[in-house]
């Protein structure tokens, strides 16, 4: 992937730039992403904390993922859009 990658959520409150390739990209399939995404899945790409630089103030849920450890889910507080996901399980913040 051509670096920085960025986004924003879309109401463009917080925004986001990776400066490091993912460690890892695919698709999730647990009931919470099913759910937070009205879908069958979601597709992420999972990067290094210290590689990511967000902007604007995140709203964070905590659930229990299917491993049974929990799992924050960050969404922007004013238009709602799902934008990360960290679970206990990773050392990783995973961009949806």
């Amino acid at each position: 992937m051509k670096l920085p990658i960025s986004g924003r959520c879309l109401c463009g409150a917080i925004s986001y730039e990776i400066s490091k390739q993912p460690k890892r990209t695919g698709f999730c399939y647990c009931r919470s992403c099913q759910i937070k995404s009205g879908s069958d899945h979601v597709a992420y790409l999972a990067v290094e904390i210290e590689s990511i630089n967000i902007s604007g103030a995140i709203k964070w849920y905590q659930s229990i993922g299917d491993s049974g450890k929990t799992k924050q889910h960050g969404f922007c507080p004013e238009c709602g859009s799902v934008l990360f996901g960290k679970p206990k399980l990773w050392p990783l913040i995973f961009v949806v």
